[in-house]
């Protein structure tokens, strides 16, 4: 599985992102790349993926088309406090299979092409 600092080395533009937009994009995507398709290139094909739907995501600072999904939820009862994001599942996310609106989307589609053919993910 991928990490926060992994997505960084080919992306570090989205250093600013929360933490918990990050962790949920990276769950999210677990589910979505086969290992069993993508073998030896799973983990790079998942990175790619996390990449594009958090670049999405991070248009929404400069007006893009996803407005204020990078605005975290914060909940506090007494001193717990819990931060989760706004977005809960990809479908939260407009254009998410659009991969051409990035450049890790149409990695992540060459990627999945040279996969025998398939497509090695679950579509949304």
């Amino acid at each position: 599985m991928t990490t926060k600092a992994l997505i960084l080395t080919i992306a570090p533009e989205l250093s600013t992102m929360p933490d918990a937009t990050i962790n949920q994009i990276i769950a999210d995507s677990a589910l979505l790349v086969s290992s069993a398709v993508y073998g030896s290139l799973y983990e790079l094909a998942q990175r790619y993926l996390c990449a594009h739907l958090l670049t999405l995501v991070n248009q929404s600072s400069s007006g893009g088309i996803n407005s204020d999904l990078t605005t975290n939820v914060s909940e506090q009862a007494g001193r717990v406090s819990v931060t989760k994001s706004k977005i809960s599942s990809l479908s939260d996310i407009p254009n998410a299979t659009r991969y051409d609106l990035t450049k890790y989307g149409v990695v992540f589609m060459q990627l999945s092409r040279s996969r025998s053919g398939s497509a090695g993910f679950v579509v949304v």
